[in-house]
């Protein structure tokens, strides 16, 4: 725990000299590293490979709220008829069944949990359909985890006795902030004699643990308020608490957009909310577990973090042991131990994607190489803040990754006895950057997004120039070609040099065509600090990016390659008119950004 201000200024410093943008680890590979589903639909084969007898996770998502809290960067919306609601479960049902179909039912569910979104949107009829036919066609555990996620402000009558009645025995409550003024910047008013029931209503119906969720770092708050909050909630003695902070993506959330960015804490602010929470659960007699949570002492969670057998996953902390989680729903993730697999994204892309046979699946990564070996150190890591590496391959010695935990070790977050790992409680708050050392996929500083469209020819020229550019800095560098399905063999071309070279990862996009839209999916792939964007037919000069790479690194938040200054080529523009039209455009975007960016057309640029 941070007492005094100087621990707090040296924590400031840490957390700018790590924060950069480092994955949650609720998978390894990441989501980042998700590509379009090919012809073969990897999640069908992956369930129907699953050995007899193998225990199950299941996941339900429903992606509907009656009414959106302008923090919520979660995939939401709000529907109010009742006939979509139903239409919806009615998918949900269909998903279980097809899902059973591939499997068989020589399978326990130890696991099951309702996400969203908020679940009881659905018909609560819908909903015990569903948990009957998850009943008829695998045998439930009778120590399994059945969980549901509940709105406190949106209870219908009688909620807390049929949930109960069909099954659960856990809840999830969101609640985040009890200060009138925060909920109102928010746009979620909640009382806490709201609160206060909902937690009565589940204790009465003997539902036997409660988790709440809280948030900082949102509009608003203060440390004073923060305690205030984690005060009231730990009076009502939920077993676990999920505490995280709030992340600002307004170009992804639009709602996020109605949040005055000037009433949002700063750093330091954010880190003394944080420490707040942490002093005061605990000083409530409430052990902390793993990057973001807390529980009592006679909880499950605490007593398998103890045994060394807490989990990670999609859902966050759990004490879920089945190696295999099938997600149902729209944008539900599915794991098992040959890769992961997420469903059409939203209720219509889903809705669509149901309307054909098979699973609906939009995304996935297949785990190859090291994958499987890397993912198990890194969920050790979040979840035990503390590895043994002999434990998972006594033959590999992990030297290079040692070396990149120096400054850590320096800093004092990190202790290493020879194989041994383990994160010190003054490098908690740093847990995902100890893990992103094992992360293979996240070496590259930069990533260079290559739209391309039958560029079979000039593919391999570009990642050969590529080479060279960065000749002496090799580990800084990742190349993204996003292919729109060339019929002259551009992805085959590139696949063949990707087998033999990690720095070339290809995505070919089936039925999506496009330059903007090949590179936001390209950007969306990346888990690198920076991104840049270059064409694939060479006209762009690869020789610059080092320099725009050490511009970003400097603090520039964008850099523009340009074609007009000395030793640039305009000759991709086929005839006068696109050049005169596209120096009219610089002129224009100059006139507008009151910049004097000599080509933003230029569609060569790199960014934070």
């Amino acid at each position: 725990m941070v007492e005094h201000s100087q621990d707090l200024e040296e924590i400031t410093l840490l957390l700018k000299r790590y924060g950069g943008l480092i994955p949650r680890y609720t998978s390894y590979p990441t989501a980042a590293q998700f590509v379009p589903v090919s012809e073969n639909n990897k999640i069908e084969t992956w369930i129907k490979d699953l050995p007899k007898g193998e225990p199950l996770s299941l996941y339900f998502h429903v992606p509907f709220c009656d009414e959106l809290c302008s923090f919520c960067a979660c995939n939401t919306s709000v529907v109010r008829h009742q006939g979509t609601r139903e239409a919806y479960a009615d998918l949900l049902l269909a998903e279980l069944e097809r899902v059973a179909k591939f499997a068989g039912k020589d399978h326990v569910v130890t696991h099951l949990h309702w996400g969203g979104g908020t679940p009881t949107t659905i018909p609560k009829e819908a909903l015990a359909s569903v948990m009957a036919k998850v009943a008829e066609h695998f045998k439930i555990d009778a120590q399994a985890e059945l969980s549901i996620e509940l709105d406190p402000r949106n209870i219908p009558k009688g909620c807390a006795t049929y949930l109960k009645e069909i099954g659960f025995n856990r809840v999830s409550l969101g609640v985040q902030d009890i200060d009138p003024s925060v909920q109102q910047a928010c746009g979620r008013i909640q009382s806490e004699k709201q609160t206060e029931d909902c937690v009565q209503s589940m204790r009465d119906a003997g539902i036997s643990s409660i988790n709440i969720d809280l948030i900082y770092g949102l509009p608003r708050q203060t440390t004073e308020s923060v305690i205030h909050t984690a005060e009231t909630i730990a009076k009502l003695k939920p077993e676990r608490l999920a505490v995280f902070g709030y992340a600002h993506v307004p170009w992804k959330q639009k709602r996020q957009q109605l949040i005055p960015e000037d009433q949002l804490p700063g750093l330091l602010e954010r880190l003394k909310q944080r420490q707040a929470i942490d002093e005061t659960l605990r000083k409530s007699g409430y052990i902390a577990i793993g990057l973001d949570h807390y529980v009592l002492p006679e909880d499950t969670m605490a007593k398998a973090a103890a045994k060394g057998k807490l989990r990670r996953n999609f859902q966050g902390y759990t004490t879920d042991n089945s190696g295999v989680l099938i997600g149902m729903g729209a944008s539900a993730i599915s794991e098992f131990a040959q890769g992961l697999s997420q469903n059409a994204p939203s209720a219509s892309a889903y809705k669509k994607a149901m309307e054909k046979d098979g699973l609906p699946a939009y995304r996935d990564v297949a785990r190859q190489g090291e994958d499987l070996l890397r993912a198990r150190i890194i969920e050790r890591l979040m979840c035990d803040l503390a590895v043994n590496l002999d434990d998972f391959d006594r033959e590999k010695s992990f030297e290079e990754e040692r070396k990149q935990l120096a400054p850590m070790i320096a800093d004092g977050l990190v202790r290493v006895d020879g194989k041994h790992i383990h994160v010190l409680e003054k490098g908690r708050p740093f847990i995902r950057n100890v893990a992103g050392v094992f992360d293979q996929y996240l070496k590259a500083l930069i990533s260079i997004v290559v739209p391309a469209y039958n560029e079979a020819q000039n593919v391999a020229k570009v990642f050969d120039s590529l080479c060279r550019a960065w000749e002496g800095r090799e580990g800084e560098w990742e190349m993204i070609l996003v292919d729109d399905n060339s019929p002259d063999g551009t992805s085959r071309i590139a696949k063949k040099i990707a087998q033999d070279d990690s720095r070339l990862r290809v995505i070919r996009r089936i039925g999506r065509r496009g330059l903007t839209s090949a590179v936001i999916e390209g950007i969306l792939s990346s888990s690198s600090h920076f991104v840049a964007v270059m064409d694939g037919d060479g006209q762009h000069d690869e020789t610059i990016l080092p320099r725009m790479l050490d511009a970003l690194v400097d603090g520039t938040d964008l850099v523009v390659g340009t074609r007009y200054a000395k030793g640039g080529d305009a000759g991709g523009l086929s005839g006068k008119y696109r050049e005169w039209l596209s120096k009219f455009g610089t002129k224009v975007a100059q006139k507008v950004s009151g910049k004097k960016c000599s080509d933003p057309m230029s569609g060569f640029f790199a960014v934070k």
